[in-house]
């Protein structure tokens, strides 16, 4: 059986693929040393035959080992609680090696494999999943924090893919994922290809007790809706996608499958395990390397997008490029109707109060209100709707896309307004005259 890997920040691990960390506690060199004494030496011992038998550069163990001696000698770690030795020893870990998927941790009472990593699969955060929606233009949107264990995620995975699956793009948020299980992208990734041929995603290799075990990973032969290998995809990233997120739109960008949107990835290529030390302390450990598809890898310097905005302008952006890419190629909406509130949304609008107030008043048994610096749109003495300003004249209504206000007149007035609807025909109320 393939073990799972785990790619991810000190807090969330990127996991290989699957075996149970909970094994390495039963290492004859791990108990011998822990049986030999206590306290931090026998907590060093532990650490160093961790290291000496899984860690991906063996070569460098005698100098990280040294750096870890030395603020032991130095009385780093010297009358404090488990907790504070853990964090201190993971940070002189992440020092002296420069990797920050080391981590130093203390099981939990019920946690009997080290290996588990239980807030990647939390049901109460949806297993990473936070947003699935499809955006003005029939664009889907895929937001989700962190990969999750397949077995946990399968089906919320497969009805977020499931709900997106009629739309005519995709933007999928990693911004802010910090990792975790590479399966899970590896599933997500092989609805964009087609079976007509192979496609490899990633290549590794990882040590487990001292030994080196090779593996590829490829686009799935089955999944369980539709593929879409041809529409087009976008990927939103910044400084702390880190991992498994990165090992996902490192691959895609190197198959040309998609387009990356955002900042420049963290650099987190390391797939990791954890490894049990002695009195409940376990050691999280890089254990392997990655490479894409074509050989290329991130490791200390991440993923460069292919258009560099900042992050949080990122979904906006790519809204916006996404709909003038595709077109007006027969949608249920025209998209130059979703550009303009793409278009407005990236550039502001600015509409002054004053504006706003000379436009309230009764339109052939409509109304326009002004409330809270802004207008709503009223009917029927009952039913009020929000207006937000695509332009000092034309305006969304709050919860349809199926039609927009726009006031009508010349210069400084406001003589009527007119429903406008997406087909371009247009129902016009007079305003009122006292």
């Amino acid at each position: 059986m393939l073990r799972r890997f785990v790619i991810s920040a000190a807090v969330i691990p990127l996991c290989l693929p699957g075996a149970a960390l909970a094994q390495t506690a039963n290492d004859p060199a791990n108990e011998q040393a822990c049986e030999a004494g206590t306290g931090q030496q026998a907590q060093l011992r532990a650490l160093e035959n961790a290291l000496t038998r899984n860690y991906v550069f063996p070569a460098n163990v005698p100098q990280v080992m040294a750096a870890v001696r030395d603020a032991a000698d130095m009385g780093r770690y010297d009358n404090v609680e488990k907790g504070a030795f853990a964090e201190r020893l993971a940070e002189d870990l992440v020092e002296a090696t420069g990797d920050p998927h080391f981590a130093v941790g203390i099981m939990q009472p019920e946690q009997e494999d080290v290996s588990e990593v239980p807030e990647l699969n939390d049901p109460s955060i949806n297993y990473g999943f936070q947003a699935v929606q499809l955006l003005p233009g029939n664009i889907g949107y895929l937001r989700f924090d962190n990969f999750s264990e397949p077995d946990a995620a399968y089906q919320t995975a497969t009805s977020a893919l499931k709900l997106l699956e009629n739309a005519d793009g995709l933007i999928i948020d990693l911004r802010y994922n910090n990792g975790g299980h590479n399966e899970l992208g590896q599933f997500i990734a092989s609805h964009l290809f087609s079976t007509e041929e192979d496609h490899l995603f990633v290549s590794y290799y990882y040590n487990k007790n001292g030994s080196r075990i090779e593996r590829g990973q490829w686009a799935l032969s089955a999944v369980p809706g539709r593929r879409h290998p041809d529409m087009p995809v976008h990927i939103l990233t910044s400084n702390v996608t880190f991992s498994a997120a990165e090992w996902m739109t490192h691959s895609l960008q190197e198959l040309g499958r998609v387009t990356v949107i955002g900042g420049q990835t963290a650099g987190g290529g390391h797939p990791v395990e954890r490894f049990a030390l002695c009195d409940d302390l376990y050691v999280q450990v890089p254990i392997g390397e990655l490479r894409g598809p074509n050989g290329g890898e991130f490791e200390g310097v991440g993923v460069a997008p292919d258009i560099a905005v900042p992050s949080y302008r990122a979904l906006r952006v790519s809204h916006l490029r996404m709909l003038e890419g595709l077109g007006n190629s027969a949608p249920s909406i025209p998209r130059d109707w979703a550009i303009a509130e793409a278009r407005a949304a990236i550039e502001g609008v600015d509409v002054s109060d004053s504006w706003l107030q000379s436009a309230a008043g009764e339109y052939s048994g409509r109304e326009l209100v002004f409330a809270d610096s802004g207008l709503n749109y009223r009917w029927a003495d009952r039913f009020e709707l929000r207006l937000t300003p695509l332009s000092e004249r034309l305006f969304l209504v709050e919860g349809t896309d199926s039609y927009r206000i726009e006031l009508l007149g010349e210069g400084t007035s406001v003589t009527g307004i007119a429903r406008v609807f997406a087909d371009g025909t247009r129902q016009v109320y007079e305003r009122s005259r006292e």
